[in-house]
C-alpha cells in the first residue's frame, strides 16, 4: 500500500512538472529527440566501460561474494553493451522535463501513510548545468527502483548481524517484498501518469526506458560503492544482472 502511494505521490509531482511550466522556458516541456537518445546511450557505454575497468582493479579486495559478483557482470560484459545500446528505443515520443534528480527512498518523508517529497538540489556532485538539465522523468522512477533495493538488502544485513543462521529465510522474504514495493509504485505511477506528456505514449517504450535507467543507475552506483564503501557494491553489482536476465530471458543475462 505504502509503495503504491508513493507511486501515485511521484506521480503528481511529475505531473506538475510537465503541465505547469509552460510560462517559464527554464521549466517548459520540450519532446525527447533522437540526438538526447543518443547522447544518453553514448553516457552509459562510457560509463559502464569506465565502471568495469573500476570493477577488474578493485576485484582481488573485494570480499568473497562481492568477487564472484564481479566475476559475473565482467563475464557478461558483452551482453551489457548490447543492452546499452538495444533497451532503449531509437525514438521515444514523450516530453523531457525537469525532474527530482536524486531521487531515493531518503527523499521522502513517511507522514501518516503518505509521502513529502524533500530535497529538489539534484545529485550533489554534479555541475548545477546538470542539474537543471531537463530529461525523462523515467530517471527518477528507476532511483526509486534501485533504493527498494537497497532497503532490503540492508535490512537482510542488519538482521543478519544477530540472527546469521537466518540470513537465507530473510532474503528470501526481502526479495519477495522488493518485488511487490517495485510492482506496486510502478503500477500506481503508470496509472496516475495516464495522458501525462512526460510519459511515452507506447507502454512498451515506457517499461524499456524504466530498464535502461535502472540499469543505469546500477552501473553508477557500482562506480560509486567501488570508490566510497566497496563492502556495499555487491548490492549494485546484483542489480545490473537482475536487469540483464529480465531483458535477455536468462537467469545470469547471458544470451542477449
Amino acid at each position: 500500500v505504502l509503495a503504491r502511494q508513493l507511486g501515485l505521490r511521484t506521480a503528481e509531482m511529475h505531473r506538475a512538472l510537465a503541465e505547469h511550466g509552460e510560462g517559464d522556458p527554464a521549466f517548459a516541456p520540450e519532446p525527447v529527440s533522437r540526438d538526447d537518445i543518443v547522447l544518453w546511450r553514448n553516457a552509459l557505454d562510457a560509463a559502464a566501460e569506465a565502471m568495469l575497468e573500476q570493477l577488474e582493479r578493485a576485484r582481488p579486495t573485494l570480499p568473497a561474494a562481492a568477487r564472484e559478483l564481479a566475476d559475473r557482470v565482467i563475464d557478461v560484459r558483452q551482453t551489457l553493451f548490447r543492452a546499452i545500446r538495444t533497451l532503449i528505443p531509437a525514438e521515444v515520443a514523450a516530453a523531457k522535463t525537469r525532474c527530482h534528480g536524486d531521487f531515493h527512498l531518503g527523499q521522502v518523508l513517511a507522514v501518516q501513510n503518505d509521502f513529502y517529497i524533500i530535497d529538489f538540489e539534484g545529485e550533489p556532485l554534479r555541475s548545477i548545468e546538470e542539474r537543471r538539465r531537463k530529461t525523462s522523468p523515467l530517471r527518477d522512477v528507476a532511483g526509486m527502483i534501485r533504493s527498494f533495493d537497497y532497503a532490503a538488502t540492508t535490512a537482510v544485513r542488519q538482521l543478519g548481524e544477530t540472527r546469521p543462521a537466518a540470513i537465507p529465510r530473510m532474503t528470501e522474504l526481502a526479495d519477495a517484498w522488493r518485488q511487490r514495493a517495485v510492482d506496486g509504485f510502478r503500477a500506481a505511477y503508470r496509472k496516475a501518469m495516464g495522458g501525462c506528456p512526460a510519459y511515452p505514449v507506447n507502454k512498451l517504450h515506457a517499461r524499456a526506458l524504466i530498464d535502461w535507467f535502472t540499469l543505469e543507475k546500477a552501473v553508477y552506483e557500482v562506480s560509486y560503492e567501488l570508490a566510497n564503501r566497496p563492502g556495499w557494491v555487491a548490492i549494485p553489482l546484483n542489480g545490473i544482472l537482475r536487469i540483464l536476465a529480465k531483458v535477455t530471458g536468462s537467469p545470469h543475462g547471458e544470451a542477449y
